[in-house]
């Protein structure tokens, strides 16, 4: 008999592992790189590629003195150069010296102009705050001021006629704090001066009414008296000094020049020597008002022979008379025994 062959075939070592499914060969091409090159960005003449352009908000002939809103987002794209704007249809950058700009008489084109802090007639002559930021537009030729309302350039030796008053005319020095006026007509040198408004040949200013008058009128305080610009009632009188509690406040009106006193009999300020010694009802004339008078309030006689001290100024006037008090409430004369009524 043949005998049975010992001999097997040997199984492959490689083989797919139980319960697994072979991957088959893929049949799709491997993709290229998706990574592309960009095209450059072409902007046209006299323009720039930035990543926020001007897209919404163009600079243009039209709007160029103008502010432009701008909303807040960026848009790349292209933008004009700097002295560049859009021309009408948006298309093209052209220069700004392009744009056809009519300015009025006196006046010139400029790239940086005066439209922020125009000089005027009102601020001739004064430094004006200008912010550090060029605009073009319409300035003024040399010699040339704008007009109070701005439209017009007009000569600057002309504007006295645009803004000052009657009785006014245009100076070299219109320093408020160097000019004469009526409640000071000393003679001022002043070193900070600037051209504007000043008072005419035989005019002066006055601080009460508020503008030029002249010279023989100034005042209308009759004799020996003139304006003040502070004044509240309680300035010694030939009849004695105001009885009533005197207001901290100042008041323009007609004061007695110094060493002067009002005497209501007369009507005028005279020297104390000239004061009618005419007392109302209760009172005497008194050549030397006590310095320290009192009143009923403070439950003091006044004593007519009072010596004041040196650095205190007398003046005459009337008192009550002997056996009597003044009542600083109603400025009458009554007896101590009412006026003690009135303290309790």
């Amino acid at each position: 008999t043949t005998p049975v062959s010992t001999t097997t075939t040997p199984v492959p070592t490689t083989a797919t592992p139980v319960g697994t499914t072979p991957t088959p060969a893929s049949t799709t091409p491997t993709p290229a790189s998706t990574t592309t090159t960009q095209p450059p960005k072409v902007c046209g003449h006299n323009q720039f590629w930035e990543q926020c352009s001007d897209k919404f908000c163009k600079r243009t002939c039209e709007n160029i003195n103008g502010p432009i809103g701008c909303p807040r987002v960026c848009v790349e794209g292209c933008s004009c150069m700097h002295g560049f704007v859009w021309n009408q249809n948006d298309t093209e950058c052209i220069p700004v010296e392009d744009c056809s700009f009519e300015c009025g008489l006196n006046q010139h084109w400029s790239q940086c102009s005066d439209i922020q802090c125009r000089r005027t007639c009102a601020n001739f002559g004064q430094d004006v705050p200008c912010p550090q930021m060029c605009m073009s537009g319409c300035t003024c030729d040399s010699g040339y001021v704008w007009n109070s309302n701005e439209t017009e350039c007009i000569p600057a030796c002309d504007c006295g006629k645009d803004v000052c008053l009657e009785n006014e005319e245009w100076g070299s020095c219109a320093n408020p704090e160097c000019k004469r006026t009526c409640q000071n007509t000393n003679e001022k040198v002043c070193s900070d001066c600037f051209p504007g408004c000043v008072c005419r040949a035989g005019y002066i200013w006055d601080e009460i009414l508020q503008e030029c008058v002249p010279e023989d009128h100034c005042s209308g305080c009759g004799i020996n008296a003139n304006m003040s610009s502070c004044t509240n009632g309680c300035e010694p009188t030939c009849q004695g000094p105001s009885p009533f509690p005197c207001p901290a406040v100042c008041i323009p009106g007609c004061a007695c020049l110094p060493g002067y006193l009002m005497d209501h009999h007369q009507g005028h300020c005279v020297l104390p020597s000239e004061c009618s010694s005419v007392c109302p009802r209760r009172k005497t004339w008194c050549r030397d008002l006590p310095t320290n008078r009192v009143t009923c309030q403070n439950i003091l006689y006044p004593q007519c022979n009072y010596q004041s001290n040196e650095n205190q100024t007398s003046y005459p006037g009337c008192v009550c008379k002997e056996g009597l008090i003044l009542n600083e409430l109603t400025n009458e004369c009554i007896t101590p025994r009412h006026c003690m009524r009135l303290l309790r």
